[in-house]
């Protein structure tokens, strides 16, 4: 007992005298109370609706597995098959985690526990950011430690940082940006500039996105500190502006790593390389600039006249302020929304909702009590005549209303992106803060105006919402927005009737301490009260139901184990319960999966995942998977299994029961082909067409699709040996469809209207219905609206399934509503399936090939609502049914199978195999292509092509060969020989700078 005693003394007295864990701790404590409260009862984890769940949760768990592969193995992953098909791992994912140090705890966790790693270093994250603004506040500019603490919790727990909760990673830059300012403190006080290049460094590895800005706001806090501190600084030279400019260069140098391999692949994303932004905003200054694959080619600068005519001129300033949107007024007006009202989750703020998600909105709320000391701190500089500091809060207050910023600090992308709106809070926060010790300095009607301008600017943008008819007028927003203006007088009295008054400072070793902790209180009650409303509203997914239960997760990840193990070959797995509200799941279970979501995926494929497969979920979207049970596509991709759920009556034919689990069936393709396919027949990508998309689809198991620029020098190498066709012939017949009926819920009868087609329902609806097709009424027990089809005996589906083994039938359906589709065979369910169930708007959904097999004929099929859909929704894409033969298929298989590749072996980053054909053949992988794969034949280099809209192809000579395939990442080489050289120079540098001063200042203690 006595032992216990003395280490928890010593544990107590540790950390009485260490300030920085107290507050460290203390901070870790708010961000505990607010968060826990979500996670604690949710298995210590806190799945926010949105991108948290859809990405961060399975990236973390990709991260984690790479890091042991290269541990265990050596190998470090630069390609990953785990996104959709194949994409470049290392530069897609610098983005999101993959080198920021918060991510490396978590890699030392199982993965059954990333989630919980997750949530735990969120807090972590928070705490590190209010620490580091701690350091700053009470280091450099020599505040109270309680005044500290104040600018401390108000910058970790800022409206910013909780709008982007569910962009988890945007957190670590969140923790890291003070290390910037600290850094030009370090330069300015200290006269040391290696720590400001250390800062630019820590805050490349966590996001090079934010570095960008990091470089211009890091500049400028340092212009506007010199000029503040100017008397302070009559010692400074030009030797410490050396210094700062040399390392923050080679701080962003060192980053060159991870620069040089995103900035390759950044530029193929739709949001840049489509964008005009930077080409428009060149021609102000050049005569004729030209975008490239590689980058500008500025050419002629124009001359002084031309410049300064007044449409060039005037063209200019309008591309600078003047916001280019369908509506312009509501995006000047959201800055202001975002300084004077919390912000209630990404989706809409306080008072503008949206039908979205608009990237420019963000948050600049810094909590109420210092809203309006902001105010009050910018009269005191005008009263005490402060150039600089009226200068940059002008500067500062302008730039949210700029639209050149949201380029710039955006990368001139396509999309304005409000993110770099983290600079403005922390620069509010750094002028601010300090003037909480010099409250009694400050006339109190300094307040009454901070209290009008206030009160105007949240008048004024309420008035403007309800005017535009965005206003989100429910009783919950009401009550809120209500709280805050009531809020906003309590702060107001309190900060001018009690804080201000001589009486609380009389006793200053009591009442300095009583004052500044009664503030500290207000600012935590802002931020319990904001924090928590956020994150309520954003949303927490129930951790223990996500993926049908996590009992049911473990059970696949169980299986997945199994098989990884069981069978090294090379195949992807088609998983149902990876739809659209999982498609990224085959990340964490672990396995080559068809689906993604990401915002950085392998551009080569754009044309094969939007046109010729219609794998992304919307167009141009990158959500995608493909999940309609289409074999000819899965069996071109590869895909070797299909992990069902065991009452799937839905089963692909020629797929054989392989294993069992309490809920889960795995079956295997008897017709697989490993890795890849050869062709003696290929056809030009201009000639490549086709009715359907899935009809394609088959074609690509028939021939190879050569570029048009490639087909000659691919024919000259295969000579006689390669046939080229210019036109192909589907087996798919269309199915004639007679009239159908609608059965109307609302009735509650079984009378059903007659349609002539699909197109004729919006007619045959009850006017009363607004055009609206309605899923269950489960309250009522009764079904969702139905669509019955009824085929006469004489024209039945797959009249003959049974003797040729079955039909693969496709039903043309938009995949937007949520659809049960049931086939029969009188009244034997034959079929059915839901394809794609998910409770986003369905209005841009442009899938809708649904596959169907069918091992009996059918006479009749049913289509259910399962969820409420508008008409026009429903018939965009028309209803069609086209069915092929089993037999077909299984010819089509048969044939490709006959010329395989042999000895396969693969990792992450190679592949190696042998082929052995009586002829020239040209070999198609389900690999996708990229720039940065290699190959080898017999050992001398060969060159790739790209074939099938995407995918590696290459010319195999008759005989036995065999080939290596290197993915290395491409520029990452030349990354890292850069960082190398910045990263000594930085040391070397430093080190010189210490051992000088150390001889300066034994000289000085000499004299």
């Amino acid at each position: 007992m006595k032992k216990t005693k003395f280490f928890l003394l010593k544990i107590i007295g540790f950390y009485k005298r260490h300030e920085y864990l107290r507050v460290f701790s203390f901070i870790w404590l708010i961000s505990f109370l607010i968060l826990g409260f979500f996670a604690l009862g949710n298995g210590l984890a806190l799945p926010i609706n949105g991108d948290y769940s859809l990405q961060q949760l399975h990236f973390y768990v990709e991260g984690r597995n790479a890091f042991w592969t290269l541990i265990t193995t050596g190998e470090f992953k630069m390609w990953s098959y785990q996104g959709f098909l194949g994409y470049n791992y290392f530069a897609a994912n610098t983005f999101y985690y993959l080198t920021s140090p918060f991510s490396f705890p978590i890699y030392l966790l199982p993965p059954i526990l990333v989630p919980q790693g997750i949530f735990i270093m969120m807090t972590i994250k928070l705490a590190t950011a209010g620490l580091l603004m701690y350091i700053l506040f009470k280091k450099f500019f020599k505040t109270r430690a309680t005044t500290a603490l104040i600018g401390a919790c108000a910058y970790a727990f800022c409206g910013w940082g909780f709008f982007y909760l569910w962009f988890n990673h945007f957190h670590d830059v969140l923790a890291v940006l003070p290390l910037t300012l600290i850094g030009v403190e370090y330069c300015l006080q200290k006269r040391k500039g290696y720590f400001l290049g250390l800062a630019l460094f820590i805050c490349g590895l966590v996001n090079y996105f934010f570095l960008f800005t990091f470089v211009f706001s890091t500049l400028a806090y340092g212009i506007f500190r010199y000029f503040q501190c100017f008397r302070q600084n009559k010692g400074f030279n030009l030797n410490i502006l050396f210094q700062a400019f040399v390392f923050s260069l080679l701080g962003v140098g060192a980053c060159a790593f991870i620069i040089f391999p995103a900035f390759n692949i950044v530029g193929t994303l739709s949001r840049v390389e489509y964008s005009t932004s930077a080409l428009t905003f060149l021609r102000f200054f050049f005569v004729n600039p030209v975008k490239t694959a590689d980058g500008y080619l500025l050419g002629e600068l124009k001359s002084l006249s031309a410049f300064f005519k007044g449409s060039n001129l005037n063209a200019l300033l309008k591309f600078i302020f003047v916001f280019d949107k369908p509506n312009p007024t509501r995006y000047v007006f959201y800055p202001l929304v975002e300084f004077v009202f919390p912000e209630v989750g990404c989706w809409e703020n306080l008072l503008f909702s949206s039908s979205y998600y608009d990237n420019t909105y963000s948050s600049l709320y810094i909590t109420l009590p210092l809203l309006l000391l902001t105010w009050t701190r910018l009269f005191l500089a005008f009263k005490e005549k402060r150039p600089s500091h009226i200068i940059a809060t002008i500067l500062l207050c302008v730039s949210p209303f700029i639209p050149f910023f949201y380029l710039l600090f955006g990368g001139f992308s396509s999309v304005l992106y409000g993110r770099w709106l983290i600079v403005i809070v922390i620069f509010i926060l750094v002028s601010t803060i300090p003037v909480i010790d010099r409250l009694t300095e400050i006339p109190r009607h300094y307040f009454d105006y901070a209290l009008f301008i206030t009160l105007v600017i949240q008048s004024v943008t309420i008035a403007l919402a309800a005017k535009q008819g965005a206003f989100t007028a429910d009783n919950l927003h009401i009550a809120y927005i209500f709280v805050i203006i009531i809020f906003t007088f309590v702060n107001y009295y309190i900060l001018k009737e009690v804080f201000c008054k001589e009486s609380f400072w009389i006793n200053q070793k009591v009442g300095e301490i009583r004052v500044e902790k009664l503030l500290l209180i207000f600012v935590v009650l802002d931020i319990l009260l904001t924090a928590t409303v956020s994150v309520n509203v954003q949303g927490v997914q129930n951790y223990w139901n996500m993926y049908g239960g996590q009992n049911l997760l473990n059970e696949q990840r169980a299986l997945v184990s199994s098989l990884n193990k069981e069978d090294p070959s090379f195949y992807r797995l088609f998983n149902s319960t990876a739809d659209r509200n999982a498609n990224n799941l085959a990340l964490t279970l672990n396995y080559k999966g068809l689906g993604s979501f990401h915002s950085v995926n392998n551009s080569e494929l754009t044309t094969f995942i939007q046109d010729w497969t219609r794998a992304s979920y919307t167009y141009g979207n990158w959500s995608m998977g493909i999940d309609e049970k289409r074999y000819n596509l899965d069996s071109f991709l590869n895909v070797k299994y299909y992990l069902l759920k065991k009452d799937d009556l839905n089963v692909p034919l020629g797929f054989s029961l392989f294993k069992e689990s309490e809920h889960f069936a795995l079956y295997k393709n008897d017709y697989h082909c490993e890795l890849g396919y050869s062709f003696d027949t290929a056809i030009a990508n201009k000639n490549f067409h086709a009715s359907e998309h899935f009809m394609r689809e088959a074609f690509l198991n028939e021939v190879a699709v050569v570029q048009d620029a490639d087909l000659p020098l691919v024919k000259e190498s295969l000579g006689d040996d390669l046939k080229v066709v210019s036109h192909l012939f589907s087996d798919f017949k269309r199915v004639p469809l007679p009239n159908g009926g609608l059965k109307s819920k609302a009735r509650e009868s079984e009378e059903w209207v007659s349609l002539s087609s699909i197109y004729a329902l919006k007619g045959a609806l009850d006017p009363a219905r607004q055009d609206k097709l309605y899923g269950p009424w489960k309250d009522r027990g009764l079904s969702g609206d139905q669509i019955k089809i009824e085929f006469p005996e004489t024209n039945r589906i797959g009249k003959n399934a049974e003797e040729i083994g079955g039909y693969h039938l496709i039903v043309k359906l938009c995949y937007g509503p949520n659809v049960k589709i049931s086939l029969y065979n009188n009244d034997e369910l034959v079929s059915e399936d839901a394809h794609g169930i998910n409770n986003y708007d369905h209005e841009n959904d442009h899938k809708f090939a649904r596959g169907f097999y069918l091992r009996k004929s059918v006479n009749k099929i049913v289509l259910e609502l399962l969820g409420d859909a508008n008409v026009s929704t429903f018939t965009k894409f028309g209803l069609a049914l086209w069915e092929e033969p089993f037999t077909k298929y299984q010819a089509r298989m048969t044939k490709r199978a006959a010329f395989p590749l042999q000895d396969i072996r693969h990792r992450n980053n190679s592949l190696d195999f042998t082929t052995n054909y009586p002829n020239k053949r040209l070999v198609v992988l389900s690999v996708p292509y990229d720039k940065g794969w290699n190959l080898k034949i017999d050992g001398e280099e060969q060159s790739l092509l790209k074939l099938d809209s995407g995918f590696l192809g290459f010319v195999a000579e008759s005989g036995k060969h065999d080939y290596h395939l290197q993915y290395t990442t491409p520029n990452l080489i030349k990354g890292v020989k850069v960082s190398i050289v910045c990263i000594f120079a930085g040391f070397v540098l430093s080190a010189i700078i210490i051992v000088k001063e150390k001889k300066m200042k034994k000289k000085e203690e000499e004299n």
